[in-house]
């Protein structure tokens, strides 16, 4: 058991005694009970008061041992004063009324006392009544994650638990509704009763107040810290909430994490970006000893230096885009033809435009354009084709602000058509149906190709003869890739173009290639 456990053990014991002095007192200050006399109260008076001091000793032992005194503690010592002064203004007027002393000045001191006593009423009904006009507080929520049970269970204590106006049955019907997933499961069985609230609240405390568990996952929380992929203000807030998190839980079950700051900042260096690592070396290069609180006031300010500059960037890009659309309009709107049909062809610019996205993939959304996109590459002509049609991009430049009969870009560099070299399906002679078998078909394609490359090598001026072949990818399907032939190679090399094609498996292999003069 840890010694905050302990603390609140021995003062669960120490409120006992208080509870049994004043339930004493207030039995005396019935008519119908037993009255105590003047030492008897005397020495409850003083008893009470070595009460007291018990209970400021374990408080101050709590404040030292967890920095600061929780909700749950701060709560059991404001009930413990109350009923610590109610207890010794009972006693103190019974030993007045006891004593033997002039009756004027002891009737003056009880009608003293009991004014005094209206005016605390008066101010409790006051406390309570500005209390109804703030806000509702929200009750706290618990899905069974350990490392967030301490502060559920702080709160549900401080709104809920302790609560005397509350009966068990309220208080239970709080807490069922208060938790979810695992930890719902750990009382879902118990009936909802008020004798059966104590029990539901005793399962969670030793299931969850488990202080060895709590300290491991915050520890292996504080291992898996984000990793600032690109330089932001948002991914810098979120790494300093984390980290402050889980230190400040970590403090409060008793581990001395004033002295992890080493071992905390070069964790944290670890998830930097290439930028913030930078800025802090230059920020600390002439600094001998940093410490966490350097670095987190580092990262706080340059968050913020983020946030404008990330403001601004917004703003500047909004007008540009407003001009380019109002540009778009113009030219629609200063056509030449008037026909209905160049209307209805304006309506989808339009639309086209709308969904402008510059600098973005159209098929993986990534910081590029499709056509230096791996994913689209990858893929075969005729699942090229499909994604272009599908995306409504133009066929020549794979944009999609415009249709292909107003494209300005060049044509294919195979056929001098108007679409994109990655669309360009090669000619196959219709003779391939006709072919008896599939050797018949594979010479057929070689002979064609063969001929159209020999065609272009006159025109292009390629020394080295070039065909088109079926290969078989890897899933079985079959695709047309282009080959070199170099009757002089003792070796066949594969681009990386067509090993994505291919779909082929990789294994490392260790040869030797010899090139021009032996090299």
């Amino acid at each position: 058991m840890s010694e905050i456990s302990e603390l609140r053990r021995m003062r669960g014991y120490i409120k006992a005694k208080l509870t049994r002095l004043r339930t004493r007192v207030t039995q005396t200050s019935d008519e119908t009970s037993i009255e105590l006399d003047k030492e008897q109260a005397e020495a409850r008076l003083e008893k009470l008061e070595e009460v007291y001091k018990e209970f400021e000793s374990i408080q101050k032992q709590l404040l030292e041992k967890s920095g600061e005194l929780s909700d749950e503690d701060a709560f059991e010592e404001e009930c413990f004063e109350e009923r610590y002064f109610e207890v010794k203004s009972i006693l103190r007027k019974f030993i007045r009324q006891k004593s033997v002393v002039d009756p004027a000045p002891s009737a003056i001191l009880a009608r003293q006392t009991d004014i005094l006593d209206r005016v605390a009423n008066v101010a409790g009904v006051t406390s309570m009544d500005s209390r109804v006009k703030l806000p509702t507080i929200k009750l706290p929520r618990f899905d069974g994650k350990i490392e967030e049970w301490k502060v559920f269970s702080d709160s549900f204590r401080s709104i809920i638990h302790d609560r005397a106006q509350l009966s068990n049955v309220e208080k239970f019907q709080y807490l069922v509704s208060a938790i979810s997933g695992d930890a719902a499961k750990i009382i879902e069985s118990i009936e909802l009763t008020g004798q059966n609230y104590s029990t539901a609240w005793e399962l969670l405390q030793n299931r969850y107040d488990d202080p060895r568990s709590l300290k491991k996952k915050h520890i292996e929380c504080l291992f898996k810290m984000p990793v600032i992929a690109k330089e932001s203000a948002k991914a810098l807030r979120e790494l300093i909430d984390y980290t402050s998190r889980h230190l400040r839980m970590l403090r409060i079950l008793g581990l001395p994490t004033e002295s992890w700051d080493d071992l905390v900042m070069h964790m944290m260096e670890d998830k930097f970006d290439t930028k913030t690592l930078r800025a802090w070396e230059e920020e600390t290069k002439s600094s001998e000893t940093v410490n966490l609180n350097d670095m987190l006031e580092f990262l706080k300010n340059r968050s913020l230096i983020l946030e404008r500059i990330e403001s601004r960037a917004v703003t500047k890009t909004e007008k540009p885009l407003k001009s380019q659309e109002q540009h778009i309009k113009g030219s629609q709107t200063h056509s030449k033809s008037q026909s209905v049909s160049k209307s209805i062809a304006n309506q989808k610019t339009s639309s086209l435009t709308a969904s402008l996205n510059y600098g973005k993939c159209y098929l993986c959304d990534g910081p590029h354009f499709l056509y230096t996109c791996e994913k689209f590459l990858a893929l075969t002509v005729d699942d090229r084709l499909k994604e272009v049609k599908r995306l409504k991009l133009c066929i020549n430049c794979l944009k999609n602000d415009h249709f292909v009969r107003s494209c300005k870009m060049g044509h294919c560099k195979e056929c001098t058509k108007k679409h994109n070299t990655l669309c360009h399906l090669p000619r196959v002679d219709n003779n391939l149906a006709k072919a008896g078998s599939q050797d018949d078909v594979n010479q057929l394609v070689t002979n064609v190709a063969l001929n159209q490359s020999l065609h272009k090598v006159k025109r292009r001026r390629i020394l080295m003869a070039t065909a088109i072949m079926e290969a078989t990818r890897r899933d079985g399907s079959r695709i047309s890739i282009r080959v070199l032939l170099d009757s002089a190679s003792e070796a066949n090399f594969l681009t990386q173009a067509a090993y994505n094609k291919l779909g082929l498996k990789r294994n490392k292999a260790f040869e030797v290639v010899i090139g021009c003069k032996r090299s």
